[in-house]
């Protein structure tokens, strides 16, 4: 794309959007924003070593990210509360007081009404389809993170979506993803989970610019890499990981290999459509959050509980110690987090099976414990519909998964 209502966009030889009639975009080596600049403003960029942002600056203001939680501008802090990967709240202080304001969001996790702590309206926001502000209505406070939950810089008005920036305004991203730089090479399936072949097929996704295929009325892409459906994402993780499932599942005598690969689809089908595993969990467990890692999103105290119990010793899932960084390690490596996976199902089946006999038999209920557990051990407990009947649900296609032949 070349114009847009008379504005000429034009991209340097890496597909990255140099100018769009207003904004002139200036990039790193590594196809990250470096600076934008309209004439009158100039904001730019600092970036980590896994390229994602830690600064921004307009020449006047700079704020600074640690991480997605919080961020600090001058004598402002402002701290962002999640439940799972769901905005609620957002703390803001200047050194004297706080105040707290509270996030409703719409069906695609973006800001929509924000409350005081009075239950007093303060911000009313709404958008149209592609993300583009149709509604601003604030009262003294402007959440930063707008439309799916992006952070809206409100100089450039580009939502930033850690891979590249998003233009609500055309709905584009101004960047290539990053996958389609990496076609023909070894390093498409490790970051797609598919194929040559099988990327060939899917021709609106292969469109690098475009956003969520085109579909943003029901479909969001906060992460601005790969795009995949749940269920393909979900797949793709089952098939990329059956051998680590297989071993898991050989290690415990109640657990059978399907029930492993459920709760772990169903992890990854939860995330959405997002990039599966929230890279800010690793960082705040090595702070001592006790936060869900990895592949099969376990909590850093189940797999202390489980260690402690000796369903899994340090030795199988290569941990020196009993420290809190150990835990860490282990819960990122696909392998050993399946055996935890594993190990709490039986522990589970353990605890359940002298009350419930169908334990081993029903997974709507075991997948419900997995995820959240339902209390003291009884006769006669229920899946979750959140949870345990979407396993029990996608229980036949799981484990046709594990029957594929290897391509």
């Amino acid at each position: 794309m070349t114009d847009i209502n008379g504005a000429t966009y034009s991209y340097d030889k890496n597909g990255n959007l140099v100018s769009d009639g207003t904004w002139t975009h200036g990039w790193n080596y590594d196809n990250t924003v470096a600076s934008s600049t309209n004439g009158s403003l100039t904001a730019t960029y600092g970036y980590d070593h896994n390229r994602q942002r830690v600064s921004y600056d307009n020449g006047t203001n700079t704020l600074v990210y640690p991480n997605r939680y919080y961020n600090q501008s001058t004598a402002t802090t402002t701290r962002h509360i999640f439940a799972g990967s769901l905005l609620v709240a957002t703390v803001e202080g200047n050194g004297i007081a706080t105040s707290t304001n509270y996030i409703h969001t719409d069906h695609l996790g973006g800001t929509n009404v924000t409350t005081d702590g009075s239950g007093d309206k303060v911000q009313l926001t709404d958008y149209y389809p592609f993300g583009d502000l149709r509604l601003n209505e604030t009262d003294g406070f402007d959440e930063q993170r707008k439309f799916a939950s992006m952070e809206r810089d409100s100089d450039t008005g580009l939502d930033y979506a850690k891979a590249r920036y998003y233009n609500s305004g055309i709905g584009r991203w101004i960047s290539q993803d990053p996958a389609f730089l990496v076609v023909g090479t070894p390093n498409l399936k490790a970051l797609t989970g598919r194929s040559f072949e099988q990327y060939l097929i899917d021709i609106q996704g292969m469109n690098s610019y475009s956003y969520t295929k085109n579909n943003p009325l029901t479909l969001i892409d906060t992460e601005g890499s790969y795009w995949l459906f749940p269920k393909t994402r979900a797949s793709n993780d089952i098939r990329n990981n059956r051998q680590n499932i297989v071993n898991a599942a050989n290690q415990y005598q109640d657990v059978r290999l399907e029930m492993v690969a459920s709760v772990i689809y169903q992890e990854r089908y939860n995330a959405n459509g997002v990039n599966p595993l929230d890279s800010y969990d690793v960082p705040l467990g090595y702070l001592g959050v006790d936060t869900s890692i990895g592949l099969g999103q376990v909590k850093i105290s189940t797999a202390k509980m489980l260690v402690d119990k000796g369903y899994i010793s340090r030795e199988s899932v290569g941990m020196e110690n009993n420290r809190n960084y150990s835990y860490v390690n282990a819960l990122q490596n696909n392998e050993y987090n399946s055996i935890f996976v594993a190990g709490y199902l039986q522990y589970l089946i353990d605890n359940w099976k002298g009350e419930y006999s169908e334990i081993t038999n029903d997974i709507g209920v075991l997948a419900t414990l997995y995820n959240k557990g339902v209390g003291e051990p009884h006769s006669s407990p229920g899946p979750s519909p959140e949870f345990g009947e979407k396993a029990q649900a996608n229980y036949d296609h799981v484990k046709s998964l594990l029957k594929e032949d290897d391509n």
